[in-house]
């Protein structure tokens, strides 16, 4: 479950394209329920040499038994938002090569279809899952004993959807359009500041605590609370 603040206006039910209390709602605190949505997969991993790893999996992921619908709740009462997300099949392969003892290097690229369709793109302005392809490069450093220091890069080529029939029968005319590039980091915030699962200068701790901040991932109270 999530709960989150909205302006006003930034759900309107004027046309009354989603189910609940018509007109604009109001300024407020909204919740939300997130449901993981069933998988299945199978995959193998083949070891050609001792210091690299080939895989591969495919994975079914049931979206249409959690996002068919999305419920918000709110000071005028709930609105189901009927995104009407599709399952998927996710196909992937990676290869990982042990450098040294200590240091070990990632690659991965993984596809598959959108679970948006065009007939869904009014309702799925706030979920524009529509890329297809992910690649993915990483690395893994063994930093001592109890710690150790992760990165990897994530990108998504530009993938756009235009809705047809998506607004009470009619073609809405709006075009989604998604591209992803992520950088991320897998120390920091989490294993320091939560669990406090390995030890470091006062210096590094600051300079993680800056780029956790950064990232906008909370505040430091709520992670080390």
């Amino acid at each position: 479950d999530t709960s989150f603040r909205l302006a006003a206006g930034d759900i309107d039910n004027t046309n009354m394209l989603i189910e609940g209390p018509t007109g604009v709602a109001p300024k407020g605190d909204y919740d939300a329920a997130f449901d993981f949505p069933q998988q299945a997969a199978i995959g193998l991993a083949y070891t050609p040499g001792a210091r690299l790893t080939l895989s591969a999996d495919v994975k079914w992921i049931a979206y249409s038994d959690t996002l068919t619908n999305f419920y918000v709740s709110g000071p005028t009462g709930v609105y189901n938002l009927k995104p009407g997300w599709q399952d998927v099949m996710v196909y992937a392969v990676g290869v990982a090569y042990q450098a040294s003892p200590t240091f070990k290097l990632l690659a991965g690229y993984n596809y598959s279809d959108s679970p948006v369709q065009a007939d869904h793109v009014f309702a799925n302005l706030v979920f524009p899952a529509i890329v297809r392809q992910h690649y993915t490069l990483g690395a893994h450093k063994d930093l001592g004993k109890n710690w150790n220091l992760g990165g990897a890069i994530q990108y998504s080529p530009r993938e756009s959807l235009t809705g047809s029939g998506d607004f009470n029968g009619a073609d809405s005319g709006i075009t989604l359009d998604n591209r992803i590039a992520s950088i991320g980091m897998n120390v920091g915030y989490h294993r320091l500041l939560t669990h406090r699962s390995f030890a470091c200068p006062k210096w590094l701790e600051r300079t993680l605590a800056i780029l956790g901040a950064c990232c906008l991932e909370e505040s430091l109270t709520v992670w080390a609370a």
